[in-house]
């Protein structure tokens, strides 16, 4: 709490935002008696707009006031908060206080010294506030006679300008010129030519008259050899490179060689590299989910990610990364399988004795038919009188001509006789007793394959719907004998769980944080800022899933000190009042915070830790 005291100045100060914009706050410097004395203009372009003050939460048209109390009555000075943020804006600050006595006192007897203060500092404030308005209006030198500064009524200078006498001592309103108009007439060949011009100071009427001699006419020309223009050369210069032309031949005979820039590459990848020049290019060549800083293709939003074929290019004027019309496209999927090509036999035909075998194929090349042509044996000559049959096992057996050989079955295998002396062999079906052949089959998730006589059981791998094999990580289980362990540390979420070491929370580090700067409260729990100019809270990134979250944003002013920290409208403040940190070199400010609901920070009020 403090005295107020009117020092002398002129209850008004102005601040430029840059392209990154800023809500404020913007400090007050100078004492006010009412949160209304406080007027805001901002300046665009030449063009003004008058900001209204709100008590709490303005709209983007509004702005809040917060004021640091003297001990008697009004405020020592304070800031100013706007309702949104205003990018390259003039911001006008003054003071405007309503002329008007609301106190009086007693003709005799006490009274009250501090509201007579206060009439007395509002006294000195509006004599203050109208000698600012004297020094920035038109008035005469003191060193100047005297001189009529009275304005000819309305009727009398509407649609006129204001002029001095001859002596520039009265003023006069007479009218500029409203309307021209000329005349030409033709002097006679080598007179000289005429000009006269006239002025109606009562209609602002401008005639001019001219006179022009007449020239002699010359003779005709011949006939000029037509002009040609050729292009002579067309060169690449260095990517950034202002475009060249030159005429290498004459004005009749134009050869023009053209400097066209080229465009380049500088580096790929999924991160940006550290020493880059103005035009460079960038080509990502894998999405990159968050943690990027660079800009839109309008240079005025701030972007954190980016997808597979995003170009950026580099601008030295603004030390960042703009993105560019993506010249490279994301890698196409791969092509389906083409079909396998397919052989088969389509018939086995039977030549005569001594003629030549014969292949041909009856499908076409992806699916082959071949049909063979095989040519007799020649018949030979003898008989046979008998053979010997083995096996395995057993006594050797001769057969003799004209006897009859039986293929008998064994254990789990019959025999068939057939047509076109053919004998086949079938294994009986094998059962829990008895040997035999065996089919394996497979039963999801076992399937079984093939290969030259071997039979393969794989097992795929399990799924959320699916039973098979599936793994864990070895830090959760221990498998002993066939009995699997869950680890005591592993949490579970349906009962309560005791942890013998402590838990750490995730920490966002910033170490030269400067401009907008966007808080991923999706990822991480506490924030550890340290300023490099001044910072902007953005549009912060939550979640429905988040509301509940709770933390810490740790504020760290650096060696300079002196930066001011400026929030988005989804923070949410105390009595909106903004966030005010400390402004000493490497002081410490912790604010709370809260997830009240998606994109809602509820901020408590910074708490200086050290400093």
């Amino acid at each position: 709490m403090a005295n107020l005291t009117i020092a002398d100045n002129d209850a008004r100060v102005q601040y430029t935002t840059d392209s990154s914009g800023s809500a404020g706050a913007f400090t007050i410097d100078f004492p006010f008696f009412s949160l209304d004395d406080i007027k805001v203009i901002t300046t665009i372009s030449g063009t003004d707009t008058t900001w209204t003050r709100a008590a709490s939460s303005p709209s983007s048209s509004q702005f809040t006031v917060a004021g640091t109390a003297a001990d008697d009555e009004g405020f020592t000075g304070g800031s100013v908060t706007l309702g949104a943020a205003v990018i390259s804006t003039v911001v006008t600050i003054y003071r405007d206080i309503v002329i008007a006595r609301s106190t009086d006192f007693p003709t005799s007897g006490a009274f009250n010294i501090g509201s007579l203060n206060t009439d007395l500092d509002k006294t000195f404030a509006i004599a203050q506030e109208n000698d600012t308005k004297y020094d920035r209006s038109i008035r005469l030198a003191e060193s100047d006679t005297d001189v009529t500064m009275l304005l000819p009524n309305a009727a009398t200078r509407a649609s006129k300008g204001l002029v001095f006498d001859s002596s520039g001592n009265t003023l006069s309103a007479i009218v500029y010129p409203a309307s021209s108009s000329s005349t030409t007439s033709t002097v006679s060949v080598g007179g000289s030519a005429t000009s006269s011009a006239s002025y109606n100071t009562t209609t602002g009427a401008m005639t001019f008259a001219l006179g022009i001699p007449t020239g002699a006419t010359g003779a005709t020309g011949s006939t000029g050899t037509a002009a040609t223009i050729a292009v002579n050369s067309v060169s690449e210069l260095v990517p950034g490179a202002t475009p060249t032309v030159a005429n290498a031949g004459s004005s009749a005979s134009a050869s023009l060689n053209f400097g066209i820039p080229g465009t380049a590459i500088w580096s790929t990848g999924n991160s940006f590299p550290g020493s880059p020049s103005e035009g460079d290019f960038f080509l990502f060549t894998a999405a990159v989910g968050s943690g990027l800083t660079w800009y839109d293709t309008n240079g005025t939003s701030s972007l954190t990610a980016a997808t597979n074929g995003d170009i950026a290019k580099y601008q030295t004027s603004n030390t960042r990364w703009v993105k560019q019309t993506a010249i490279l496209g994301a890698t196409g999927s791969t092509g389906a399988v083409g079909t396998a090509a397919t052989i088969a036999v389509g018939s086995v035909t039977t030549l005569s004795a001594g003629s030549s075998a014969t292949v041909a194929n009856a499908g076409s090349s992806s699916a082959a038919t071949f049909n063979f042509g095989i040519p007799q044996g020649t018949a030979g000559s003898g008989n046979m009188s008998s053979f010997t049959l083995t096996g395995d096992s057993g006594s050797n057996q001769t057969v003799e001509d004209s006897n009859t050989m039986d293929i008998a079955g064994g254990n789990s295998i019959t025999t068939v006789v057939g047509a076109t002396d053919t004998v086949t062999i079938n294994a009986d079906d094998g059962t829990a007793v008895a040997k035999g052949a065996v089919i394996v089959a497979g039963t999801s998730p076992a399937s079984v394959s093939y290969s030259s006589g071997t039979a393969t059981v794989a097992v795929s791998d399990a799924s959320t719907s699916a039973k098979g094999i599936a793994s864990f990580a070895s830090a959760d289980f221990a498998v002993s004998s066939g009995a699997v362990t869950l680890e005591a540390a592993v949490v579970k979420t349906d009962e309560q769980n005791t942890f013998t070491k402590a838990q750490m929370p995730s920490v966002f580090t910033d170490a030269s944080a400067n401009g907008t700067l966007v808080l991923d409260f999706d990822t991480y729990q506490n924030f550890h800022i340290t300023t490099d100019g001044n910072v902007t809270l953005g549009a912060p990134t939550t979640e429905a899933s988040q509301i509940g979250q709770t933390g810490l944003i740790y504020f760290i002013q650096d060696g300079t000190g002196s930066r001011t920290l400026s929030i988005h409208g989804d923070y949410e403040t105390p009595a909106a009042g903004g966030i005010v940190i400390s402004t000493a070199a490497n002081a410490v400010d912790l604010i709370p915070y809260a997830i009240i609901a998606d994109n809602r920070v509820a901020l408590g009020s910074p708490q200086l830790a050290f400093g």
